[in-house]
């Protein structure tokens, strides 16, 4: 058991994003976050998280597009 749980701590990344571009139905993050008021509570980290969304619904887009069918997820 103490494999598995260091496999899954190392690779939970993966793992999440392959979920994401599976199952999420693709939209704008970034609207949805400044539209929610998140980003005046920290105006400082607000650049770098908007940065990281971006980056992950780049990534989400890029797995979508390989069209990969419930086989190839497995």
């Amino acid at each position: 058991i103490e494999d598995q749980i260091l496999l899954l701590e190392s690779t939970w990344v993966e793992l999440f994003l392959i979920g994401a571009s599976q199952f999420l139905y693709p939209f704008d993050f970034s609207t949805l976050i400044e539209s929610s008021g998140v980003l005046k509570k920290n105006p400082e980290g607000a650049v770098q998280f908007l940065n990281e969304i971006r980056i992950f619904q780049d990534t989400v887009s890029k797995l979508s597009h390989l069209m990969l069918d419930i086989h190839e997820f497995a």
